[in-house]
């Protein structure tokens, strides 16, 4: 038990010794990095979280700058988190891209909209074009080749980016719609010829291929110090054009140098170069006008005709107008206080006088159609004297024989007419509107005419008698008979005008016999004539008076001047 436990204790004791070693051996050969780590590590604990945000943002920047493994670190984080996002609620996203996508929408919209018709501009010229469908008939060509030809001055079809140590392809963008071949085939193909020409035509291992030409097609090709730039071109390009694509391999040199030397063979670092590849793929149409075909020229014709017509006729039509509200304007009695065109259509108000000229009349004489106009007239009175004549004719109904006129408000008659129509014009011409003053001074009265004839034709009237007789002769009824009849017009006519008068009938004898005889005689012829007229319906006073032999109208040497002496007269006296 002794021995054990005396071993036990040497045991212990050779173990401890043997830790003590360790510790010290450690101690020798990483004790001052263990010390350091620990420094660290406490300097890490207590690290102020303020400072380590402000160092935060000038780290991630140093290892962008440095390299690209922080973004494809944290590219997926940050995608799984905008999914999760929007996943949960995507309005946050949909309000941050409002002020973006707006724009954008608008702008990729104009110019679709602007290529479409920039499209449909060239396409309806070229289709036009019947000479250039016959030559794609003629020689089998589609006739967008055939358009291609003829208006093309050249244009940049494909770009092929080639590294130039391993003539790797790197990068190909060709114009949409266009049938290309395999660019890894078509850059193998371009190193081969380079090296052919190299090797075959000993040149110095600086110089290269600049350019060749395929049928229609020219290659021009632009040399760097790690990569080429190969372009493929239709048509005649200036040599300015070089520029572009120099310009476009030293932008590619600048952006990717650390991928192009030392090149690792992997082409998916150059996917972005297209952006600027894309830019060298120009197209440059001939700025030397074509000479228009036939139908062109007639639909081009025909359009300029419609055209011109239409302004024909609305230049017609609106002199048309102008020239009816000038004479509107004109017209007495007619104010225009408005007129213009409103829904297509014209339109006029104003004032008429209900005598003046109508603004229909005067719209016939212009051509224009009354459908495409709208008329409103307001009626009002004009003191115009033109008017106002035209309303004294309108009301008084002058006859024919009567002229008037209207002098400074006054209006004037001259002329004759019957007296009802003169009574009734002056009691009327005091109501018309624009006549202050009448003057019918000038009118004569038509039965004062009448009556002025009558006594003519009564007191011209002779009746016969025989010698030694008071009944008349032969062939004197029919005298009676037409005396009659002038006497009761006459006493009609003076009965109108209010007038008096009184007939005296005179006898007359010749001067054969004695003079109380004479006297007797007239008398008795006198009476006699009276008699007759009373008979014929003449009730006017009639006054008997006996001449005798005391007023011949004829000597009576001779027997037929003794027959004109022996007659009967008539005469009419006023009262």
């Amino acid at each position: 038990m002794d021995k054990s436990s005396d071993t036990g204790s040497v045991n212990d004791g050779n173990n401890g010794d043997e830790f003590n070693i360790y510790d010290e051996l450690r101690d020798l050969l990483v004790g001052p990095e263990r010390s350091q780590i620990a420094k660290i590590e406490e300097k890490v604990y207590k690290l102020d979280k303020e400072k380590l945000s402000e160092a935060l943002p000038d780290l991630v920047v140093l290892s962008s700058n440095q390299d690209d493994r922080l973004n494809k670190a944290l590219s997926p984080v940050v995608e799984d988190a905008i999914s999760l996002s929007v996943k949960r609620n995507p309005k946050p996203i949909a309000d941050a891209i409002f002020p973006v996508i707006g724009p954008a929408i608008r702008k990729a919209i104009f110019q679709a909209l602007n290529q479409l018709n920039q499209s449909m501009n060239k396409t309806l010229e070229h289709s036009l074009n019947v000479g250039w469908r016959l030559e794609a008939l003629k020689t089998g060509k589609p006739f967008s080749e055939v358009v291609l030809s003829h208006s093309l001055l050249y244009r940049v079809e494909q770009i092929f980016l080639i590294h130039r140590e391993t003539g790797l392809l790197l990068e190909h963008v060709a114009l949409d719609n266009l049938e290309t071949q395999d660019g890894d085939l078509v850059s193998g193909m371009l190193s081969a010829i380079q090296d052919f020409v190299k090797d075959s035509f000993k040149v110095e291992s600086d110089d290269a291929l600049e350019s060749f030409e395929v049928g229609e097609l020219t290659v021009w090709v632009e040399q760097g110090p790690h990569a080429l730039v190969a372009a493929v071109i239709r048509g005649n390009p200036p040599l300015e054009l070089r520029n572009s694509f120099k310009g476009a391999l030293e932008s590619i040199h600048l952006e990717y140098t650390g991928y192009l030397d030392p090149f690792n063979g992997d082409t998916s670092d150059f996917e972005r170069s297209s952006d600027i590849l894309e830019l060298c793929l120009v197209t440059q149409s001939q700025k030397k006008a074509k000479k228009s075909s036939p139908l062109f020229l007639i639909l081009l014709g025909v359009i300029l005709l419609c055209i011109g017509s239409w302004l024909f006729f609305k230049i017609r039509s609106n002199m048309r107008w102008t020239d009816y509200i000038d004479k509107l304007r004109l017209a007495p009695g007619v104010v225009v206080t408005d007129f213009g065109k409103r829904n297509g259509k014209f339109y006029v108000d104003g004032l008429q006088d209900p005598v003046a000229t109508d603004p229909n009349e005067i719209l016939k004489n212009t051509k224009l159609n009354p459908k495409n106009i709208t008329a409103n007239w307001e009626p009002y009175l004009s003191f115009n004297p033109e008017l106002s004549l035209k309303r004294a004719i309108k009301t008084l109904g002058p006859p024919a024989t009567i002229d008037l006129k209207i002098e400074n408000g006054v209006l004037v008659a001259n002329g004759s007419s019957s007296k009802s129509w003169l009574n009734s014009a002056q009691d009327k011409s005091s109501y018309i509107p624009g006549i202050t003053q009448t003057n019918f001074s000038g009118v004569t009265i038509d039965e004062l005419q009448q009556v002025d004839l009558l006594k003519k034709s009564i007191e011209s009237t002779v009746i016969r008698f025989d010698s030694g007789r008071f009944g008349i002769a032969d062939g004197q009824q029919k005298v009676l008979d037409s005396l009659a009849l002038d006497i009761k017009e006459f006493n009609d006519l003076l009965n109108l005008i209010g007038k008096n008068y009184n007939i005296e009938i005179a006898g007359h004898t010749d001067n054969s016999g004695s003079q109380f005889k004479n006297n007797k005689l007239s008398i008795d012829r006198a009476s006699y004539v009276r008699s007759q007229l009373r008979e014929r319906g003449v009730v006017q006073n009639l006054f008997l008076v006996g001449k005798g032999s005391s007023e011949p109208v004829s000597s009576e040497k001779s027997e037929e001047g003794k027959k004109l002496n022996r007659r009967v007269t008539l005469n009419i006296i006023s009262r």
